[in-house]
């Protein structure tokens, strides 16, 4: 994995987490800002990354940070699709 694909990554990984966190905590606004923030970064990030450094390789450290970032987002989104679903089912119920 490049830094570009790096940063790249870490950006989509953070909006899909801040997406699923507008579901499953819809109250907690400093944590939803606080991932739509990382993910203005690491946009920011990607946009400024010089063409020479864009190639290089990530070092292992960063490529468990990102295996570990995803697992967590994976399950994070399919908490809030059960969350979704329920809600669906709730409403079929009581109309």
């Amino acid at each position: 994995m490049t830094q570009y694909v790096y940063l790249d990554t870490m950006q989509n990984l953070c909006l899909r987490l801040n997406n699923a966190f507008k579901v499953t905590r819809p109250d907690d606004q400093p944590l939803i800002d606080l991932y739509d923030a990382a993910e203005e970064g690491f946009f920011r990030r990607k946009e400024n990354l010089e063409v020479s450094l864009a190639g290089v390789p990530v070092s292992d450290r960063q490529l468990e940070r990102v295996k570990s970032f995803e697992d967590y987002v994976v399950k994070t989104e399919n908490d809030a699709a059960y969350k979704l679903r329920e809600s669906e089912v709730e409403k079929r119920t009581t109309a």
